[in-house]
C-alpha cells in the first residue's frame, strides 16, 4: 500500500526549521515534483501548497485531483504544511471555534480520495506549551494589533483567560489529537512536543513514522531556538511596538493561569501520544 505522510505543522511549532533541516522541502519534499527544471518545481510547489491551504481552510469546493495532477505515489511521499489549520491571532477575532471542524470535515475528504487510489493517509503535527506558543504568536502576528504593546497582549490574554479558552480548541491538544486517531488509526498518527525538537529522539520518531532514516546531522543542523529565555520574545519588526527592547514577557503567574485551563487535556497527552511529555511544560508547576 502506498502512503503520504502530510505534516500538519501548527504556527510556531517548528514548521519552517523541519521543513529545511528534515524535510527538505514543502509541498515536494524529497523532490516529488514531476517537472524538471528548479524554476518551475519552485513554482508549481508554490501553487499547490495555496491550493493545499485553500481546501483545508475554506469552504469552496477545490477538486482535490487538481491538488494531486502529476503527484507520483511511487514511492516516499511527504506533504509539510504550516497552515491548514486556522488558529487564533490576538486581534479583533480572537478565536477561530469552526477552524477544527472545518480541517476535519476536509482531511475526511481527503481520506475518502487517497483510500480510492490505494494510498494510505498518514499524519504528523507538533504541539507547543501553551503558554510560550501563546507568547511566541503573539510577538510574531501583533503587527496586526491596532496598537501592539505588553499591554495589549495582557488584555488580551485576560480576555482569553477568562473565556477558558473556549474558541480555541486547537490548544486542547489531547481531544483533537485523539480524533485524528480515531479518523486514521493510531499507527497513522505521531505527535510530538516541540520541546523535545532538537533532540535525537525526535528524529527517531519521525524516521520510524515515514519508514525512512531522514539523516539529521545532529553536528551541522541548526538548532531551533524558541524565545530570548527569560520568558521573554522578540517582537517582529513589523510592529510598531514602541520598547525599543521589542520584547514581550510572559509572567510566572500568566504561565500558571494558562496551564489550569489545559491541566486535564495536557494530562492525557501522555496516554495518547507515542514520545514522553517533558513535565516542565505540561504538569502544573
Amino acid at each position: 500500500m502506498k502512503e503520504l505522510v502530510l505534516h500538519i505543522g501548527l504556527y510556531k511549532t517548528g514548521s519552517t526549521f523541519l521543513q529545511r533541516e528534515i524535510f527538505r522541502g514543502k509541498f515536494y519534499t524529497f523532490d516529488k515534483s514531476p517537472n524538471n527544471t528548479n524554476v518551475d518545481r519552485e513554482q508549481d510547489e508554490k501553487d499547490k501548497s495555496n491550493l493545499l491551504r485553500r481546501f483545508f481552510t475554506t469552504n469552496k469546493d477545490i477538486p482535490i485531483e487538481e491538488i494531486f495532477s502529476n503527484y507520483r505515489f511511487d514511492s516516499l511521499n511527504v506533504i509539510s504544511h504550516e497552515s491548514l489549520i486556522n488558529i487564533p491571532c490576538f486581534d479583533d477575532q480572537l478565536g477561530e471555534k469552526d477552524s477544527l471542524s472545518l480541517f476535519f470535515s476536509k482531511l475526511q475528504e481527503l481520506l475518502i480520495y487517497l483510500r480510492s487510489i490505494g494510498v494510505t493517509l498518514k499524519v504528523f503535527c507538533v504541539f507547543r506549551h501553551q503558554p510560550d506558543w501563546l507568547a511566541s504568536w503573539y510577538a510574531h502576528t501583533c503587527y496586526r494589533s491596532k496598537h501592539p504593546s505588553q499591554e495589549d497582549f495582557d488584555k488580551k490574554l485576560a480576555f482569553l483567560l477568562a473565556s477558558e479558552f473556549n474558541n480555541t480548541p486547537v490548544l486542547f491538544f489531547s481531544s483533537w489529537i485523539e480524533s485524528l486517531k480515531k479518523l486514521l488509526g493510531s499507527t497513522n498518527v505521531l505527535a510530538l512536543p516541540y520541546e523535545s525538537l532538537n533532540e535525537i529522539s525526535f528524529q527517531e520518531h519521525i524516521s520510524q513514522f515515514i519508514g525512512t532514516d531522514i539523516g539529521w546531522d545532529d553536528k551541522n543542523k541548526a538548532h531551533n531556538v524558541k524565545s530570548r529565555g527569560n520568558n521573554e520574545w522578540s517582537v517582529t519588526k513589523r510592529a510598531d511596538w514602541g520598547d525599543s527592547r521589542r520584547a514581550l514577557t510572559l509572567s510566572r503567574e500568566q504561565e500558571r493561569a494558562i496551564q489550569k485551563v489545559f491541566l486535564e487535556s495536557n494530562e492525557d497527552l501522555n496516554d495518547i501520544i507515542q514520545s514522553t511529555i517533558p513535565e516542565r511544560y505540561y504538569k502544573l508547576i
